[in-house]
């Protein structure tokens, strides 16, 4: 007989005030007790409709191309990345200019400009940069700086040329936008309105190693590999004391946080390769270090409230927290030596669901074969509070958002975790929601997530999904409405799940079992 442990959502240690979708910070340490799920219902009707543009490219094709008023809607590429501003405006980035259309929309449609801003209501208010005509379909594309470009403007200031695989995008304090690309070496600054180039971290199609090819280097003080994230932090640095730190996750060639000051000079990094991927936890070099694959590792980069800096090793089924310098490390990081990548040691490491990536499972206590698919720490967000009580995680293996009870999720780690399962798992974990599918709720390739200041969830999609989806608040959510979930990867863990479009969150009493 399964030995099935069970995740119960728990009594409430501090009533949620609820006004407008927003909850209170909590008076008492979350430590002591469980937090209730908060209920997420989706918003089948945002966005609203994307604009619908004049073709005015004369070599363009298709039934919608010529005679009177014709017209073409845009549509959408892989949307990789989600941000928001300090007006709940968001941003997305996404890869359908990049040749990331699919038949007909080659004739019938245009690709939306690369990055997109809409309004709380779902408007789209700001779209940039405006492609430009190519000569075959689907004639439209996004603008491309030389190779070797470093942002200048002898080189940028005619194209204002973006990232090339876009990938994770970030809005600052000041509310200037950043974005980095997957499929070359750099991370770009641009003001609120995308007119002008502010920064740019590398050069574009070259990389520290050759692009693309995981671990090449890993230690260039001036180039990346294919990054995939970027945080900037509001805070003093706690070595230079300045605000503004540039923290990326370069993470499909390289396997390293690299840290930049506010004028892009390099300040520190670390990282590694992961030896034992079925364990990446048993030691120390394998901690400190993310997924031995280039399917982006680490996935992406977060500072949180607390101090700390949160990174999604993917493949790895873990988030691992890093004081912003760390110290304890191997490769004399008190000094930086050139040409050496210090591994440093995380303070906690998250669990999220092992056997989904790389990482093996367990069942019945005996360990299994894991999944294989890019795993399930894909990107993390927190609640807006003041402690950030939650933290909403996007798990692409499993295609679901999953809420975490932020002090559960790193308590009991007093000393370094050696085995798959860390800390208090699975209790840190309160409820997830989704599924695969396309239906509103559902997810396919599930990437990111972000959060607005009233609590509000966007989600962003890219192979085969292609969208964002909005998720309002709405309430706690009631244990009867809860589904009991058992993860492909992890089949003896059972987890609690619920359905987003249903009025009560899910079908009481249907259980959602996965072997």
């Amino acid at each position: 007989m399964k030995k099935w442990r069970f995740v119960y959502l728990g009594a409430v240690l501090s009533a949620l005030t609820i006004g407008l979708g927003v909850w209170s910070p909590l008076k008492e340490a979350v430590a002591k007790g469980k937090n209730k799920a908060p209920l997420y219902k989706v918003d089948p009707f945002w966005p609203k409709p994307l604009p619908v543009d004049a073709e005015k490219n004369p070599v363009a094709t298709g039934f919608r191309a010529t005679g009177p008023g014709a017209s073409k809607p845009w549509v959408t590429g892989e949307v990789a990345g989600t941000c928001l501003d300090s007006k709940d405006h968001l941003f997305t980035v996404n890869r359908g200019p990049q040749n990331n259309l699919v038949a007909p929309e080659t004739v019938v449609a245009h690709p939306s400009p690369s990055v997109i801003e809409y309004d709380p209501a779902g408007n789209v208010v700001n779209a940039w940069p405006p492609n430009v005509p190519t000569a075959t379909a689907p004639f439209w594309t996004a603008p491309s700086d030389p190779v070797g470009c470093d942002g200048s403007p002898a080189c940028h200031g005619a194209t204002r040329g973006v990232p090339t695989g876009l990938h994770g995008c970030f809005v600052d304090y000041q509310d200037n936008v950043w974005v980095a690309g997957n499929g070359d070496g750099i991370v770009q600054k641009y003001t609120h309105d995308g007119s002008t180039l502010l920064l740019q971290i590398g050069r574009h199609a070259v990389c520290d190693g050759t692009c693309g090819t995981p671990g090449s280097l890993n230690n260039s003080r001036t180039l990346l590999n294919q990054p995939a994230d970027v945080a900037v932090d509001p805070n003093p640095d706690p070595v230079t004391g300045q605000r503004g730190s540039i923290y990326i996750a370069d993470g499909y060639g390289n396997h390293r946080v690299v840290v930049f000051d506010s004028s892009g000079r390099w300040l520190r990094h670390w990282g590694g390769i992961v030896v034992n991927s079925a364990n990446p936890n048993g030691t120390a070099h394998d901690r400190g270090s993310f997924a031995n694959n280039g399917s982006g590792h680490p996935h992406c980069v977060v500072a949180a409230n607390d101090g700390d800096l949160y990174v999604c090793d993917r493949a790895d089924d873990r988030i691992q927290v890093f004081d912003k310098n760390p110290t304890d490390c191997t490769g004399s990081p008190s000094v930086w030596v050139p040409g050496v990548t210090p591994v440093c040691q995380p303070k906690k490491i998250i669990t999220v669901v092992p056997g989904t990536g790389v990482t093996s499972g367990k069942a019945d206590g005996k360990p299994t074969v894991a999944l294989g698919t890019a795993g399930s720490a894909w990107d993390i967000d927190f609640s807006p509070d003041r402690d950030q009580s939650f933290f909403f995680e996007a798990d692409g293996g499993d295609e679901i958002v999953w809420t975490f009870d932020h002090a559960l999720a790193i308590a009991d780690q007093a000393a370094p975790c050696a085995t798959v399962e860390c800390g208090t798992w699975p209790s840190g974990i309160l409820a997830g929601f989704g599924r695969p599918g396309h239906m509103a709720g559902d997810f396919t390739f599930l990437h990111t997530v972000a959060v607005d200041s009233r609590g509000n969830l966007f989600t962003g999609e890219t192979i085969g999904g292609r969208r964002v989806q909005r998720f309002t608040r709405a309430g706690d959510l009631d244990e009867a409405d809860a589904k009991a979930f058992r993860p492909a990867g992890y089949p003896d863990v059972t987890l609690r799940t619920y359905d987003p479009r249903l009025p009560g969150g899910g079908d009481r009493g249907e259980q959602d079992e996965r072997d």
